[in-house]
């Protein structure tokens, strides 16, 4: 067998059509698991627990998977590309997390970085469901605003929540919450008190945390409500989901 012959060979086996990988079962609560899945360079996840509506969101979420020519294409092409430069093939990391999952809502945390891209390569998106309903939702709307629309940048089809600016309004309870007073922030951190400021908004276990991404400056900001204090900056609908947390909690 010549060298060529061996070199087509290795690359063969290099891009054998992909298949779906199932993962391990991990445990996020009592009661409640989850699996990972995934697909040239792509990630889901499979989730088991009590909930009549997670056989929908798994359907869901198996739909993930970008399944085209066109996308294996350029997986494999990226692959091979990294290979010949720097002698391994390389390919963007793409996770699936579960951030929150109670008996009334989820929240996924899709993440990406892009292969040689350094910290401009990295981007994440959330998305929540009702789990009473089995539809997505925006916690953003809970006091009335909406967020920003993300995607992972190899798969603009993929998109959730992404973060986005408060009002007035909700700025100012946050900071008078955490005792920020924005008139004494220092020089190089300014824009980060400012309104028009980005931040992430997440459920946690005991409260809505709005956190602005690191960049390593140590200027970003981040403050966690409990769910009971959050009333006066709450929408009517936002009350009734906050109230279903707080009695799914009890």
């Amino acid at each position: 067998m010549g060298r060529h012959a061996r070199h087509q060979g290795h690359r063969g086996l290099l891009e054998a059509p992909p298949k779906i990988e199932t993962g391990k079962k991990e445990e996020f609560a009592s009661g409640r698991s989850f699996r990972r899945l995934r697909f040239a360079g792509q990630e889901t996840i499979e989730l088991s627990g009590p909930e009549p509506t997670l056989a929908a969101i798994n359907r869901e979420l198996r739909r993930d998977f970008d399944t085209s020519k066109d996308t294996i294409k350029e997986y494999f092409d990226k692959r091979r590309e990294f290979l010949g430069r720097v002698g391994v093939p390389a390919e963007d990391e793409n996770t699936a997390d579960p951030s929150y999952w109670s008996s009334q809502w989820l929240s996924i945390r899709n993440y990406t970085w892009a292969a040689s891209m350094g910290r401009n390569g990295i981007s994440w998106f959330h998305r929540t469901w009702d789990l009473q309903t089995g539809r997505q939702v925006d916690p953003w709307s809970w006091f009335g605003l909406r967020s920003l629309s993300k995607s992972r940048p190899a798969e603009g089809r993929l998109s959730g929540t992404g973060g986005g600016s408060m009002t007035p309004k909700l700025r100012r309870f946050l900071f008078r919450y955490a005792g920020i007073d924005a008139s004494k922030a220092e020089d190089s951190c300014r824009s980060n008190y400012e309104e028009g400021a980005y931040y992430d908004l997440t459920l946690e276990a005991k409260g809505m945390r709005f956190a602005q991404p690191a960049y390593g400056n140590g200027c970003e900001i981040e403050i966690e409500v409990p769910y009971a204090e959050l009333g006066p900056v709450l929408t009517p609908a936002g009350k009734a989901a906050v109230r279903r947390i707080l009695e799914s909690a009890n």
